[in-house]
C-alpha cells in the first residue's frame, strides 16, 4: 500500500523544483545610464542618444527632454545600457505631428498608389553630421557594473 502523504511530497517537490526556474531576468544584466546632452553649453531636447556596443553587448538608446537629460533603455523603459565599452552617435530630427480623429483617418481612393515615393531628404538632422556617425563624433563611453552610470556630452554646433 503506497503512502499518499509521501506522495504528496514528492509531487509538490517536483513541482517546485520544475517552475522554481521561471521568473527569473530574461535579458542580460543592464545598469542605469544617464546623462545630460548640450549643444553649444545649452540643454537640447529631442535627441536620440545611442550607444553602440564596441564589444558585443546589446545597443542602447535614449531620448533627450527638453532639460537635455537622458536615460538609456536596452530591454525595457530605461533599464540602462549592459556593462562594456559603446561607441556614441547622437540625432535630432524634428517631431513628426499627426492628425488623428476619433474614428480613424477616411480612406481617400485618391491617394492610393503603388509607387514607392521617396523623402527626398526632407527628414534632416539638426545636428552636425560628426554626430551621427561613430567614426566621426569622437566620443565614446564604458558602462560599467554595479553603479550608476553618467555620460554628459557638450556638443559644438561649429
Amino acid at each position: 500500500m503506497s503512502n499518499p502523504r509521501g506522495l504528496s511530497l514528492i509531487c509538490f517537490s517536483v513541482v517546485v523544483l520544475f517552475f522554481g526556474g521561471c521568473g527569473g531576468r530574461e535579458y542580460p544584466p543592464t545598469y542605469e545610464t544617464r546623462g545630460v546632452i548640450t549643444l553649444d553649453g545649452k540643454p537640447i531636447g529631442g535627441v536620440t542618444v545611442s550607444f553602440l556596443p564596441q564589444d558585443g553587448q546589446q545597443p542602447a538608446n535614449g531620448k533627450t527632454n527638453d532639460n537635455g537629460q537622458y536615460r538609456l533603455t536596452s530591454f525595457s523603459r530605461n533599464d540602462g545600457a549592459m556593462a562594456g565599452n559603446f561607441a556614441i552617435v547622437m540625432m535630432k530630427f524634428p517631431k513628426v505631428e499627426g492628425v488623428t480623429t476619433p474614428t480613424g483617418i477616411p480612406w481617400d481612393p485618391d491617394k492610393e498608389t503603388d509607387r514607392y515615393i521617396p523623402d527626398n531628404g526632407k527628414e534632416e538632422n539638426k545636428l552636425p553630421e560628426k554626430y551621427a556617425d561613430s567614426k566621426t563624433s569622437g566620443m565614446l563611453a564604458t558602462v560599467v557594473a554595479d553603479t550608476v552610470n553618467t555620460f554628459d556630452f557638450d556638443l559644438s554646433s561649429r
